[in-house]
């Protein structure tokens, strides 16, 4: 089972999340964070620490060793 997660208003997995860049309202492109989202323009000024304890990328390794 795939995670569901929501971005502008449609909900979508995170393999879709993927597919394409999304962007917000105001034009700013998004990341997903954990279950959610958050501006890869605020994510850059985040210290090498702070990005790591949140590291948007997806390990898909980890995904296909489950089936």
């Amino acid at each position: 089972m795939e995670t569901m997660i929501s971005v502008n208003g449609v909900k979508m997995t995170v393999r879709q999340f993927y597919s394409q860049t999304h962007y917000d309202q105001d034009g700013d492109e998004l990341i997903l964070i954990g279950a959610g989202t958050m501006k890869l323009k605020d994510f850059k000024v985040l210290t090498p620490e702070q990005q790591d304890m949140l590291d948007p990328r997806p390990d898909l390794s980890a995904q296909n060793n489950d089936k």
